[in-house]
């Protein structure tokens, strides 16, 4: 009698987790989601399918799992999908759409005091996007942080090692933010020598993703309780593994939105079988954005793994616009059994007559000649238009002194009003442009002095796919902003950028050490 008791609670547990997981994978059957929509609701866990089964991706794959889970900061009050971490305010009593199957995507929705917040996991070719749209209910600014905390289990290892392009591999934990936040994706492996199971998390604003602040790679059963701020100490991640994504979306105005977009999904390892034992693992830049100006220093990173051995050889970089070599140097390095090494290089970015793009190759060279190329085409980007040049008028500022002097001795305080007039006759021009997918927000300085701390904003859909192609811009959700910084007499500056779909939105903002100026 226990034994069918036993087996009763057994059978109405698993129907109770499945009634609580709704489950969705895409056409190709290579990539599920399963979301928990009893407690803790929005939590979730992804699977990907290897050689015919279905492998964790993240931990308790194939049943939702609180330990991965998103936390929302309001103001400095923080909301949590899970009701794990400590200190923070579990959203299951804020639910106002449960998750549900809507095409490719299972979508969630929570009403918090004063923003409403939308979670989408969509489903498509191996890759799992995770976006999320906080949009301001109120009627006052409200600034809002999201914080993604991912744990990792790749097949049967909790302990998921990280691989950090131009970092290398991480079994311990580790904290990027600032310029030490340069790479594209990170990986997540089964194993560090020749791994068989691996997700790889997209953060390229290039494709579509949005780019956190922060990045920590974590040990989980510590940063499992954290609903916001997490200290790492170089504990080992070997046992339970994790990786924290924060987004800083700024202010969100009244009826505002701001966004954040992720991708996770079923991917080839760093190195692949194609290329042996060895092999160039990843080129990085020292900007995501591959856009420099002349005159800028172009920092390269180039992984090298080895697996079965230690190896010794040699890496070329070779920077090229298809017709001419502008940069070929060779460095030596020793590839350690099973571990990334990581070889820099250096580029000057030289003056150029018009705009160019370049192919970045790394070259792996051993004692009997090349052993793998790995390429990366319109890799860096040098548009003149975008860079802004301080304009020297050396003749002009002479002449302007010498008619100064001449004003003061020939008419004095005539001649004083006189060259105020003049010097400060004009105006600061501000103009935006529209051209299908095609945004140019310009500004001229038509006056006759320097205008300081030039700031350049544009507002964008929160969920807009934007390619930004003018150097320094910073994407924060609904808004670009460039600090252009000082525009000298008859100088120019053009923000510009491709938005998907011609959804460019009207409003665009400029401000300057002695006004301001906006488009609606």
């Amino acid at each position: 009698m226990a034994v069918l008791v036993l087996a009763a609670l057994a059978l109405s547990a698993c129907a109770a987790a499945q009634e609580c997981g709704v489950s969705l994978a895409d056409a190709g059957e290579s990539v599920r989601v399963v979301v928990e929509s009893c407690s803790s609701v929005g939590s979730y866990s992804i699977g990907g399918q290897y050689a015919g089964r279905w492998e964790k991706l993240t931990f308790n794959y194939p049943e939702p799992w609180r330990g991965t889970f998103t936390t929302f900061n309001v103001d400095g009050e923080v909301y949590c999908t899970s009701d794990d971490p400590r200190d923070c305010k579990p959203m299951d009593a804020y639910v106002t759409e449960k998750p549900s199957v809507k095409g490719n995507s299972v979508e969630s929705a929570w009403t918090l005091p004063a923003v409403k917040v939308k979670q989408t996991l969509n489903v498509s070719e191996n890759h799992t996007t995770i976006s999320y749209v906080v949009r301001n209910t109120d009627n006052v600014n409200h600034t809002v942080k999201v914080r993604l905390h991912i744990d990792t289990m790749l097949g049967l290892n909790d302990g998921a090692p990280i691989y950090i392009p131009g970092d290398g591999l991480k079994t311990s934990e580790a904290d990027y933010s600032g310029s030490g936040l340069d790479f594209e994706y990170w990986k997540a492996y089964n194993q560090p020598d020749q791994p068989t199971i691996v997700a790889t998390c997209t953060i390229d604003p290039k494709a579509g993703n949005t780019y956190p602040t922060r990045v920590v790679i974590a040990d989980w059963k510590r940063s499992k309780d954290t609903a916001w701020d997490y200290k790492p100490e170089s504990r080992p991640i070997t046992g339970d593994s994790a990786v924290l994504l924060y987004y800083d979306l700024g202010v969100v105005e009244p009826g505002g939105e701001g966004a954040v977009s992720v991708g996770l999904g079923a991917e080839e390892p760093v190195l692949t079988a194609e290329q042996g034992a060895v092999g160039v693992a990843e080129i990085t830049l020292g900007r995501v954005t591959g856009m420099y100006c002349p005159g800028d220093d172009v920092n390269f990173k180039v992984d090298v793994l080895s697996t079965g051995a230690q190896r010794t050889g040699r890496v070329g970089l070779i920077v090229t616009d298809g017709v001419s070599t502008y940069f070929n140097n060779t460095v030596e390095g020793v590839f350690q059994d099973g571990k990334v090494e990581t070889l820099t290089f250096n580029w000057p970015v030289p003056e150029f007559d018009e705009s160019k793009s370049f192919t970045v190759m790394a070259v792996l060279y051993n004692e009997t000649g090349v052993a793998d190329v790995k390429e990366r085409r319109d890799a860096v980007s040098v548009e003149l238009s975008r860079c802004v040049s301080p304009i020297i008028q050396v003749g002009g500022d002479i002449f302007k002194g010498m008619l100064f002097v001449a004003a003061v001795v020939a008419v004095g305080l005539l001649g004083i009003l006189i060259f105020y007039l003049w010097y400060n006759q004009g105006a600061v021009e501000f103009a935006k442009h529209v051209d299908g997918e095609n945004v140019a927000v310009k500004v001229v300085n038509n006056t006759r002095r320097t205008v300081k701390d030039v700031v350049i904003e544009d507002t964008i859909p929160g969920e807009a796919e934007i390619r930004i192609r003018t150097i320094g811009v910073l994407r924060r959700q609904n808004t670009l902003a460039w600090e252009v910084g000082e525009l000298k007499p008859e100088a120019e500056a053009t923000l510009e950028y491709w938005v998907k779909d011609g959804r460019a939105v009207g409003e665009s903002h400029l401000r300057w050490s002695r006004g301001s100026k906006r488009l609606k």
